[in-house]
């Protein structure tokens, strides 16, 4: 009950809006605290069994997929090379080869954006496309959004666990955190796509903040270790949106009024209007799912509404 986990019950007073046409596009809210489900409601014909598209909020649980690839394999260092991976290709761009896994972890590979219609629908091999972009900033200087620049990733995964990264990942992953169904873009290069376009049910998205809050533990299993969970929610670079945020490994770091105190939160999120919100200190995940593709700002802002006007409100805070 929400009593035993302390949240107020005014929490609930958003629930007869979400007819009133002010939040037609929220599919899901799941909410935990304490890690026990406390709030699990679908919205506008939706329901528990639907796959829904986490789009870029997948980004962060690849950055969980990696920590798992540095468990099974001892090869990998985050200062090591991108293009070490990729023998493949032949870029004479000295500068380049000074871009690593941490500059790709941090979205700060100094590559030039990239157009993604470009890059999906008029090229077969995405990584090639982006890896042969121009270098426009030093490695590490500066925050850029790009799912290009993520999505190098894949063949980090890949070639060091010598498996194909879907199975890598529904095997190492999935499978031991109930996860059974899922569907996972491929790039024409046969590369499992890291930066998005992954579905999942809303009620295993919202394990992926359990797993994060329990430091990488699920059900007694130490499923990423704890050294990847506090290192890759560190701070390492600002980024842009919020203006002047803390970015991880992929994950969003802000801060959050709970209850009437500001709390740090670790957050993913994707377009659309879906969200994952961590907050370790009060062992509390909130996850959002929506349909508000490409609309700015209603994709952030109706979420954000119900969550800080109606649940983050309505935490209480435990006396000592």
């Amino acid at each position: 009950s929400f009593t035993e986990v302390g949240i107020d019950s005014s929490m609930l007073d958003f629930m007869p809006k979400m007819s009133s046409g002010n939040y037609n596009h929220i599919h899901s809210i799941i909410i935990t605290k304490k890690n026990r489900l406390v709030f699990e409601e679908y919205f506008h014909g939706y329901n528990r069994e639907y796959l829904h598209d986490i789009r870029s909020s997948f980004k962060s649980i690849s950055s969980l997929l990696l920590g798992k690839a540095i468990m099974k394999s001892e090869s990998i260092n985050i200062e090591t090379p991108i293009l070490s991976y990729y023998s493949e290709y032949d870029i004479s761009d000295r500068e380049k080869k000074d871009i690593t896994i941490h500059h790709a972890l941090t979205m700060s590979t100094g590559l030039k954006l990239e157009d993604e219609d470009e890059m999906q629908w008029n090229n077969d091999d995405w990584v090639g496309y982006k890896l042969n972009l121009p270098l426009e900033h030093e490695p590490g200087k500066k925050y850029e959004y790009s799912s290009g620049g993520m999505n190098l990733l894949s063949g980090v995964i890949q070639k060091s666990t010598e498996k194909y990264l879907p199975l890598f990942l529904y095997e190492e992953v999935l499978l031991p955190m109930g996860i059974e169904k899922f569907q996972m873009r491929t790039s024409p290069k046969g590369r499992g796509y890291l930066a998005g376009d992954f579905y999942l049910r809303p009620i295993d998205f919202t394990k992926f903040g359990l797993l994060v809050l329990n430091e990488g533990n699920w059900n007694g299993e130490q499923l990423i270790s704890s050294e990847w969970i506090e290192k890759s929610t560190q701070p390492y670079i600002q980024g842009s949106w919020p203006k002047n945020s803390d970015y991880g490994y992929l994950w969003r770091l802000l801060e959050r009024d709970v209850g009437g105190i500001k709390m740090k939160t670790i957050e993913a999120w994707g377009n659309g209007g879906q969200f994952l919100i961590i907050i370790p200190e009060i062992d509390m995940t909130i996850t959002f799912t929506g349909g508000n593709y490409n609309l700015f700002p209603e994709m952030e802002e109706k979420p954000f509404e119900i969550l800080e006007k109606y649940i983050l409100t309505a935490v209480e805070q435990e006396s000592n």
